[in-house]
Formats: C-alpha cells, sequence, structure tokens
C-alpha cells in the first residue's frame, strides 16, 4: 500500500503562503528570495554523463552541504530567472550558501521527484514497538510544502518554557532567523538520516541571539545543551514554522502494532536517489 508524506489542509490566496503540495507549488521556491522576482528554479536532464559526474563527486565528497551544493552546481539550469551554469563554479556554491536552507531542501526533493518520480521506498522503524517495516511506500507529490508570503518575517524570538542560567544570565528567550543553507557546510553524512543531529546543527545555525536581542552568543553549544525536552521539540517545531519550506515527516502504520507513527525524512543521497528508493515493478 503507498503511504502519503504527511498532508494537511491546504491554504492559498492570491499571496504567497499557508501549506502547499509539492505536486501544486511545482519548481517554485517557498520562500522568497529578497529582490528576485522570478522564484523559479529548473534541473537539467539527469543523463549518463551527469551520473558519472555525480558518482565522483560521492566518492570524493567530504561534507553531506558541499555534496549538495556540487550537485546543484551541475544539475540546476536557472534559478530565480538567471542562467546557473553560465556562472563560475566558485560563484555558485557562493550563492547556494547564502541560500535559505527550506529553499535548497526543496530543491533536492523536487529534483528527486523530477528525476526519478514521486514514489520513494523506505524501511522505517516503528518507534512504539520498534518493528521494521520495510519497503513501504511514499508519495512525494502529496508533501506538505509551507510557503511563505513574499514579505516574508525572517526573524522572530521563541519564549523557553524552562528558563536557563547560562554565565551568570538567564535565558528566557531565543532569538531565530531563518537557517541557512551555510549551515549544512560542516555537516557530516548521517546528519540527513539522524533527527537529533539534523535538530543540533539547525539550532546552532538559527539562533542568533538571546532575549530579545541579536549577538554574538558565547558558547551557544551550552546553551542547546541545557534545552529540556519540551524545549527542544518546541524549539524545533518554532524554526520549522518559521523556516517554511517541506514537512519532512513520513506518517504510516505499523504492519505490527497497527499504531499509526511518525519519522523523519532521511534525504540522503543513498537512501534518496539509489535504486533501493525506487518500487519494484
Amino acid at each position: 500500500m503507498t503511504q502519503k508524506i504527511k498532508t494537511q489542509k491546504i491554504v492559498k490566496d492570491e499571496k504567497r503562503k499557508g501549506k502547499m503540495q509539492l505536486i501544486d507549488l511545482k519548481n517554485v521556491l517557498p520562500v522568497p528570495v529578497e529582490d528576485k522576482e522570478n522564484q523559479e528554479f529548473t534541473f537539467k536532464s539527469w543523463t549518463m554523463k551527469e551520473e558519472k559526474k555525480i558518482a565522483k563527486m560521492k566518492s570524493s565528497r567530504t561534507t553531506m552541504g558541499e555534496f549538495v551544493s556540487n550537485v546543484f552546481g551541475l544539475m540546476l539550469d536557472t534559478l530565480c530567472g538567471e542562467n546557473f551554469q553560465d556562472k563560475k563554479e566558485e560563484e555558485k556554491i557562493h550563492i547556494l550558501n547564502q541560500f535559505d536552507l527550506p529553499n535548497i531542501i526543496y530543491m533536492w526533493i523536487y529534483l528527486r521527484y523530477d528525476v526519478l518520480g514521486p514514489e520513494i521506498v523506505m524501511d522505517v522503524g516503528c518507534p512504539n514497538c520498534g518493528k521494521l517495516n520495510e519497503k513501504r511506500i511514499f508519495t512525494l507529490d502529496t508533501m506538505d510544502v509551507t510557503v511563505k508570503k513574499d514579505d516574508v518575517k525572517r526573524v522572530s524570538d521563541y519564549k523557553l518554557h524552562k528558563i536557563i542560567k547560562f554565565n551568570e544570565e538567564i535565558v528566557e528567550s531565543l532569538r531565530i532567523r531563518i537557517t541557512r543553507w551555510d549551515s549544512m557546510e560542516s555537516a557530516k553524512n548521517e546528519v540527513a538520516a539522524n533527527e537529533g543531529l539534523m535538530k543540533e546543527l539547525i539550532f546552532n545555525s538559527s539562533i542568533i541571539g538571546i532575549n530579545d536581542s541579536e549577538g554574538a552568543i558565547p558558547e551557544l553549544n551550552k546553551v542547546i545543551e541545557n534545552l529540556t525536552k519540551r524545549d527542544i521539540e518546541g524549539l524545533s517545531a518554532f524554526i520549522s514554522k518559521h523556516n517554511g519550506g517541506p514537512t519532512l515527516t513520513l506518517e504510516d502504520d505499523c504492519t505490527s502494532c497497527s499504531n499509526k507513527y511518525f519519522k523523519f525524512l532521511n534525504w540522503s543521497y543513498e537512501d534518496f536517489f539509489g535504486q533501493s528508493s525506487l518500487p519494484e515493478k
């Protein structure tokens, strides 16, 4: 049975905002790029020529972030109405690093949808009973995507449920910006499959101040380490809503205990573009 990636009611008006599904949004960035009227992107055809180049990138890559950026450097034909292939390699990477993370992840998911189709096969462990649900089929075209308004709010404040005492200061709230893709530059390959590592990385990139003010935070990692479980989940949900973009959540019913569960979408290259991700015909 084919499972849908978690969907919610679509909200649309004459402005860009609300929930849409990938099949409706198509090749349009979910978070508007400032000073760009055209928010579309297009990819080249993925032929054997590209396959060999990407395989070479995969064998020599150092981080997940660098790998994805390099794949886009090869595969993006146009970005925001501009010819991307005419740009120098260093300029391509610089442009991508300044992009919002939700836009990059959305383009990555759309690339997979574009070249291999909407269905993706995954083995997913049930968090309720521990059973491994093998070869479950999910559909990318029904994925929820939060689309931001043209006048997107780029900074917000998250109020902690439990205050943190840090360097003789009481931290009551965290100032959050939309996460940028350059946060993935140092991310190890396992981050794409590990929800905890992904949360930590995004927290480090998104927090730009405390107590309603901006500025460098000495030993930010210690602030993050002292977040309670309630604030870990609360902040994660807050950043996800603030960022916009695709909902990286799989919803399924366990084949063993029949309980519904939600799992983080593993978007690493091997699990996303490999042969094992395709349904058997």
